[in-house]
């Protein structure tokens, strides 16, 4: 099961998305649930954390506005890693 969620693609994935996150100087957690924000078709954004810290992230993300470029990086990642679970 690790190696469908460890994966070549899963980690070049992340990798990728973490650049896009630093750009908007974002931590990629924050990154990611703003994401989630952004798109409509999200009904909605279960988050969880097991130290206090990370809620800090969490809460960050209601503010966090991703700039149209960045989407826009997301939105080519995803197309030349297609599910990368796969």
């Amino acid at each position: 099961m690790t190696k469908r969620f460890v994966n070549e693609k899963t980690l070049a994935t992340v990798d990728r998305l973490g650049k896009v996150a630093a750009d908007c100087e974002l931590s990629l957690p924050t990154f990611a649930i703003a994401w989630t924000l952004t798109r409509d078709f999200v009904g909605s954004t279960i988050v969880g954390a097991t130290k206090l810290e990370q809620l800090d992230d969490v809460l960050r993300a209601s503010d966090a506005k991703i700039p149209e470029n960045a989407l826009a990086a997301v939105d080519q990642i995803t197309r030349e890693i297609a599910y990368p679970m796969g």
